[in-house]
């Protein structure tokens, strides 16, 4: 699963007799290489997690923040910035909270922001399938991301 982020950077050039703008856009290039649905069984111990990778496609220093508003995922790095052509990791896990949760689907989320100009946020949907303890796994399909 893969989405993108816009940054436009915007620089100007002087012309005689005026001045011209140059428009170049950057990209958040945001990938989840084992999909978006994390499965455990009731009570833990929780060791599933997703994997995503943050690249910055474009020139200029791009400026993240990643969020959710769900008490029961973790996120290994909440903000940063990247320079051109830099990538960096960050993991989504189950949080401990998530031990009381009983068998069935939940339904949450993690929100990609561009901190640099605000333009092109993501949110990924998340789907915690929570299996008992005698029970057998056979997640959901991934949920369809959201674009602002």
């Amino acid at each position: 699963v893969t989405y993108y982020i816009a940054v436009k950077s915007y620089s100007a050039t002087q012309e005689s007799p005026g001045f011209s703008n140059e428009i170049n856009t950057d990209y958040l290039l945001v990938s989840a290489g084992n999909g978006t649905v994390i499965t455990e069984t009731e009570g833990g111990p929780f060791q599933s997690s997703i994997n995503f990778t943050l690249k910055h496609l474009g020139s200029k220093t791009l400026t993240w923040r990643a969020s959710t508003p769900d008490s029961w995922l973790s996120l290994s790095s909440s903000e940063g910035s990247l320079y051109a052509d830099e990538s960096v990791s960050i993991t989504a896990s189950t949080h401990s909270s998530a031990a009381s949760f009983v068998s069935g689907d939940y339904n949450g989320s993690l929100t990609f922001e561009n901190s640099t100009n605000s333009q092109g946020n993501v949110s990924v949907p998340i789907l915690f399938h929570v299996v008992s303890s005698g029970g057998t796994v056979s997640p959901s399909p991934s949920p369809s991301p959201s674009h602002s």
